[in-house]
């Protein structure tokens, strides 16, 4: 685990889940919203794939994990305009000027970026985030993350991450003997999703939920890991 080795420290629980249930078409359904057919294409193409116990693949979550989003919230304009209203401001602020304001190198957690940068043969990364294409394209720009290195994967929703990531683990044509996942908020996988998605592939995965310090929000205030 030499990418946990700064970041141990952070780490305030750790639990284990160790389950005997057996997974079930419905399980996999709810993970990723496919029919019964799909599910058993999926289950197949899995199945037949190797697995590579000397790789961690690492997944890394955008927002509020490698870069806070508390700066601009503090801007009105942005805590009068939440959710749906968020992408009508972006537009007519631009998003270049949206981007150019509060996305800054000095402002990322520098810890989690150097998983990024020193990524090597046995331990890989993927950013797995959630909102516009050409916008996290932008904000990864903007804080020295080349595009594709490591490859940036951005769905519309969250609660597709999941298939998302099945998917990717697909197109690489193995399954990586570890999975390490760094996000501000993993319930959106839900427990009994992760628990699937370890017996699935049939390997640990590791649930970091990471919270950042109020005060400097490119510290690590705390981790609550899960391993599945």
């Amino acid at each position: 685990m030499a990418n946990l080795s700064n970041l141990r420290d952070h780490i305030s629980s750790s639990s284990t889940n160790v389950s005997s249930d057996i997974i079930l078409a419905g399980d996999i359904m709810k993970l990723t919203w496919m029919n019964v057919d799909s599910v058993i294409w999926l289950t197949k193409k899995l199945t037949s794939l190797p697995i590579k116990k000397e790789i961690v693949l690492n997944v890394l979550d955008f927002d509020d994990t490698l870069y806070s989003r508390f700066n601009q919230l503090q801007d009105p304009l942005f805590q009068d305009n939440r959710w749906s209203d968020w992408n009508r401001v972006l537009r007519q602020i631009w998003i270049d000027n949206f981007v150019n304001k509060f996305y800054k190198r000095s402002w990322a957690v520098l810890k989690l970026i150097k998983i990024i940068e020193n990524q090597n043969y046995n331990h890989r990364s993927i950013i797995l985030t959630a909102w516009e294409m050409d916008l996290q394209k932008l904000k990864c720009e903007a804080v020295w993350i080349e595009w594709n290195k490591p490859k940036v994967v951005v769905v519309k929703e969250s609660k597709n991450k999941p298939m998302k990531m099945l998917l990717e683990i697909l197109e690489s044509w193995y399954i990586p003997g570890k999975i390490i996942v760094y996000e501000d908020r993993p319930e959106f996988f839900l427990w009994n999703n992760w628990k699937t998605l370890a017996k699935m592939l049939g390997i640990e995965i590791v649930v970091d939920h990471i919270f950042l310090e109020q005060d400097d929000t490119t510290k690590i205030a705390k981790i609550d890991q899960t391993i599945f």
